[in-house]
């Protein structure tokens, strides 16, 4: 276990091994300013953080979008690493995303079950969309959907919106406001204003996030937070006030960003989550999967997430979590 005593080591270790954010020494500050206790564990070609966490029946281990193994590294040996680090801490499981570097999907999924893995309900999306940014503007802009870019060559004549980027953590009440207001109209729950505070106030001061935000008239219209981390920028949330959808706010708002991300020095912009594309219209992210589908790139599958148990109380966890399950149908 490595303390979080040499971030910027840890930090450049991950962006060799092209990590995610999710897996840097800012993320893991966070995740302890909200009671998540970081673990710092790697080897020779690979790396992990793990966030302690506590379940009614149990405490596990839990690695969003990692551990991350390259190439030369040996993804069994890593997995036992992480269960020996695991029992030593008296953890009941783990709960892991690796993301191998040179390995198809069902070599990592016979390693993860030969590990005794199991695979679980998502945390963080197995299946996103990732724009090349390296390639010039007007490239990028012609791997759009004609009607998106219809719509932002529009607004480039009429100039509707003006853009801002934000590093101050005050300014992440616009978006929680507006978050607000998506979720009164859907009836459907994200995180509190707090959390999305914290996490500004701790990941902007360390240049890992940044606000976008539009104005229609000098008003608040739509904002977008963005994660940058290793060359990779990430699109993790946005919302935009209803009554500025006629507007196209959100996607003049992801164009914006997408040119930001690139001038910030990104290569790549991380679309952060689709449904599959025969998931139908009843998916609960069909609606934002087809909106990001108009900005086109290319579609990147990962392992997803999997239980690792190392313990009886992973069993009786299971248990609990089913019989839950079945009476709130009833």
């Amino acid at each position: 276990m490595h303390s979080n005593s040499e971030p910027a080591k840890w930090d450049k270790q991950q962006y060799d091994l092209g990590a995610s954010f999710l897996q840097s020494a800012p993320w893991a500050d966070f995740q302890d300013s909200i009671g998540h206790r970081p673990h710092f564990i790697s080897g020779s070609g690979w790396s992990c953080l793990l966030l302690e966490r506590r379940a009614p029946i149990g405490r596990y281990l839990f690695a969003p979008y990692g551990p991350t193994i390259a190439k030369q590294a040996d993804p069994a040996g890593v997995l036992d690493s992480l269960k020996a680090y695991g029992k030593s801490q008296r953890i009941d499981w783990l709960r892991l995303e690796p993301v191998f570097k040179a390995r198809n999907l069902d070599e990592q999924r016979q390693v993860l079950k030969a590990s005794g893995g199991q695979p679980v309900r998502e945390v963080e999306p197995h299946l996103t969309r990732l724009v090349d940014l390296s390639r010039p503007d007007e490239d990028i802009l012609a791997s759009l959907s004609q009607t998106t870019r219809n719509i932002i060559r529009r607004d480039q004549r009429q100039k509707t919106l003006t853009f801002k980027t934000s590093r101050d953590p005050t300014d992440i009440s616009l978006f929680t406001k507006m978050l607000d207001a998506v979720a009164s109209r859907k009836g459907i729950g994200f995180f509190t204003a707090d959390y999305y505070l914290k996490q500004a106030e701790v990941l902007m001061p360390a240049g890992l996030l940044v606000l976008e935000i539009a104005y229609e008239n000098k008003r608040p219209v739509g904002t977008a937070m963005i994660h940058d981390f290793g060359g990779l920028a990430s699109y993790t949330y946005a919302a935009a006030l209803p009554e500025a959808r006629d507007k196209n706010v959100s996607a003049l708002l992801l164009w914006q960003a997408m040119r930001n991300a690139k001038n910030r020095g990104n290569t790549a912009i991380d679309l952060f989550g689709i449904a599959p594309d025969d998931a139908g219209p009843d998916h609960p992210w069909s609606g934002f999967s087809n909106f990001k589908k108009k900005f086109g790139g290319k579609i990147v599958e990962r392992a997803g997430t999997w239980d690792i148990p190392l313990t009886g109380k992973y069993k009786l966890y299971r248990f609990a979590l089913s019989a839950l399950r079945l009476t709130r149908r009833r």
